[in-house]
């Protein structure tokens, strides 16, 4: 696990891109910088190479179709106290068109699952469908997918981490280099790191 003091980190959350690197690299060039790529498999290896690109960390986990990548199944980063835990999500049997009652049990064991770990923040793709929402005070977040072809507009996922504040921003793209704003979560915490200096 990877640990920083450093002032606010901007982590940008991306999955499911399946081969096609280009609304990634749009949404860099557009809406960074940031501190660190993060990419929540199905695409671990365009992930890894466009942060590279950008020289940019990069931290990435295996999805069910990330066949023979050098990436963990699941893995966890911490800033200022809050603990991202994340995974790609195929483990846990989910798909996009499961019932809304069957969904509820799926973040709550997402949430759990967080709490084992102790992490605050829990990341996962595979559904292909974007999520963001606050269950049990854990910030549950998918940030959807870049696959050509998919149902759903390209998304990625601004985690945004302050001593005492986390901050997750769902933007979907709308046309070319016009990504808006359509969902937002924060999290606040009293036993979160002080910021360097105080």
């Amino acid at each position: 696990m990877a640990k920083s003091n450093s002032p606010a980190v901007r982590l940008g959350v991306f999955s499911d891109t399946h081969g096609n690197a280009r609304y990634m690299q749009e949404a860099l060039q557009n809406l960074g910088p940031f501190n660190m790529i993060i990419h929540l498999g199905d695409g671990v290896r365009e992930g890894r190479e466009l942060a590279k690109q950008w020289g940019l960390p990069f931290m990435g986990v295996r999805g069910n179709e990330d066949y023979g990548a050098l990436a963990p199944m699941d893995d966890d980063i911490s800033f200022h106290g809050f603990k991202v835990f994340m995974m790609h999500g195929h483990q846990m049997e989910i798909n996009p068109y499961q019932d809304a009652e069957t969904w509820d049990r799926h973040y709550k064991e997402m949430a759990q699952r967080a709490a084992r770990n102790s992490a605050d923040i829990f990341l996962f793709g595979h559904t292909h469908k974007p999520v963001l929402k606050n269950q049990e005070g854990v910030l549950i977040c998918n940030p959807g997918d870049h696959y050509l072809g998919s149902s759903f507009p390209p998304g990625f996922i601004e985690l945004v981490i302050e001593p005492r504040k986390a901050a997750a921003v769902l933007f979907l793209r709308k046309s070319a280099g016009r990504w808006i704003e359509s969902a937002r979560e924060e999290l606040h915490s009293q036993t979160a790191d002080e910021a360097v200096g105080e």
